[in-house]
């Protein structure tokens, strides 16, 4: 049998060392081409292409990959072991090339083995002599579309499981928390959440649609809560819910009126709906409504209605309703004064995180009200109300600043804190805001 060639036929380089690796029946000569400049070599053959079996004569037969021609000697039709003998002595190198093709060496064998598809007869072939055989291998693409395929079906079978079980019996109690279970775990989550959303949302429309007032205020929530409100098309929906006495419907349908959210201001039934959905316990309706009385906004005012209504919703749990009674608790509006009440209120919110209970007490502490005046102590819940972008708490920071109480007078902070809460619309601050700047 020829032997390997170790130079290019066409520039005389020598080329990195070739290997053999057998398999079975099966030896693999692979030839690197990747030292050479000589694009001649890759249209070239080596001389032992057209090399037979020196006992039985059957002709051998190549196969090429890339930049690596693997040559496949067949041996298992004639059985010949002396043929074997023939063979160059394999070569073990560490070479980039012969580990590329060793990698595939297995493939090709399986390749072969399933039936090789007859390539066309080419010029270098001698006339009148059978085309060589041409072993296939898999595309690599379509061994990664397999794979991606085969993920995204297992997904979508155990997101529709998910679907069907319990929440008792959810996967992910079931699932390791090794790496690659918890990541699964993680996408089927979120896939099954938006599932079930996507459900939850048709259902809910389809509800609305066929008259449930709790649906059609639950879609015109979605409608009026996302990121960019449609007022108008939750306006529709609130209507229609409220019509039906929903409570929450008309506690939302009153504050678009109230604030003239996609309609026309309009105290008065801002009022009437506030008031009867106060009369189903909703607790936001009796703040409102409690508010309407206080100012005078489409209804007559009255302290002693308000502080009523504040009280009902502090009692349900509603914490601006605590702030809100303890204002008239400081000024005795509608109530005797007692600041000792008004400080109890406004702690009473403070706990559950309320920040204008911070503001308040804050307040409380900067006029001496019930307590001796302190103000590090004020700016204190000044801070804590401010963190929550609560534009009264920055304004008496700015002030704070402005005339250096408890703090160095410092005017460039000043400005900043009345800027914060000037860009939420608070008057008080865009006064101050503009007394500072034209000085």
């Amino acid at each position: 049998m020829s032997t390997v060639p170790e130079n290019c036929n066409q520039c005389g380089k020598r080329q990195k060392q070739d290997s053999a690796q057998l398999h079975g029946s099966f030896t693999q000569w692979i030839f690197s081409q990747e030292l050479c400049d000589c694009q001649a070599r890759k249209d070239q053959k080596p001389e032992h292409q057209d090399a037979r079996c020196q006992t039985c004569g059957n002709k051998k037969f190549d196969r090429r990959s890339g930049s690596i021609t693997q040559w496949v000697f067949n041996e298992s039709p004639c059985n010949c072991i002396e043929s074997q003998k023939d063979a160059p002595p394999v070569a073990v190198v560490g070479s980039e090339a012969d580990a590329h093709a060793g990698a595939k060496n297995d493939q090709s064998l399986v390749d072969y083995e399933a039936g090789g598809k007859d390539s066309e007869q080419t010029d270098d072939e001698a006339p009148g002599q059978p085309a060589t055989p041409e072993v296939l291998a898999v595309p690599k693409l379509l061994y990664a579309a397999i794979v991606l395929a085969t993920i995204f079906s297992v997904v979508f079978i155990l997101s529709a499981l998910l679907l069907l079980r319990s929440p008792s019996e959810s996967p992910s109690s079931k699932i390791s928390t090794g790496g690659g279970a918890e990541l699964l775990n993680v996408i089927l989550k979120q896939e099954g959440d938006r599932m079930i959303a996507g459900i939850k949302q048709d259902k809910t429309k389809e509800a609305a649609e066929n008259g449930s007032a709790y649906s059609q205020w639950e879609v015109g929530n979605r409608l009026r809560y996302r990121e960019e409100p449609d007022y108008k098309g939750a306006f529709q929906w609130y209507s229609k819910a409220a019509a039906q006495k929903e409570p929450r419907a008309m506690y939302e349908l009153g504050v678009l009126y109230t604030y003239g959210f996609g309609v026309e201001k309009d105290y008065a039934k801002a009022a009437k709906l506030f008031l009867e959905s106060s009369e189903q316990g909703n607790v936001r309706a009796e703040t409102m409504a409690g508010a309407m009385y206080r100012d005078g906004r489409g209804v007559q005012q009255d302290y002693k209605k308000a502080a009523k209504f504040f009280a009902r919703a502090a009692e349900g749990g509603w914490t601006n309703a605590d702030v809100y009674l303890a204002a008239l608790y400081i000024k005795g509006n509608g109530v005797r004064q007692d600041y000792s009440e008004a400080m109890r209120l406004y702690r009473k919110a403070a706990d559950k995180g309320n920040p204008q209970a911070f503001a308040g007490i804050g307040w409380m502490y900067f006029k001496g009200l019930g307590v001796r005046q302190n103000y590090g102590e004020a700016m204190k819940w000044y801070l804590l109300a401010a963190d929550h972008d609560n534009a009264e708490a920055q304004t008496s920071i700015g002030y704070m600043y402005e005339n250096g109480l408890g703090v160095p007078k410092d005017e460039r902070k000043a400005i900043s804190w009345y800027r914060q809460a000037a860009s939420q619309g608070y008057s008080a601050a865009q006064v101050h805001l503009s007394k500072l700047s034209g000085r």
